[in-house]
């Protein structure tokens, strides 16, 4: 199950995926997201997650 702030998440995630394609993305381009949230979700196999110079990229896994 998922918080507000996790769906809150997903449909920011959407949004950016509609207009620029699938992509990696940080956390600061989400309005209101915090680390935690974006955690939560790769933890529950919503995002992926990699490091670039110390600094967490997240990508949609498209999980539903």
């Amino acid at each position: 199950m998922l918080s507000d702030k996790q769906s809150d998440a997903i449909g920011q995630i959407k949004n950016i995926e509609k207009h620029f394609g699938v992509r990696w993305f940080i956390q600061s381009e989400l309005a209101g997201i915090t680390l935690h949230t974006m955690k939560a979700l790769v933890i529950k196999g919503y995002l992926e997650e990699q490091n670039y110079e110390e600094l967490p990229y997240y990508r949609w896994k498209g999980k539903e």
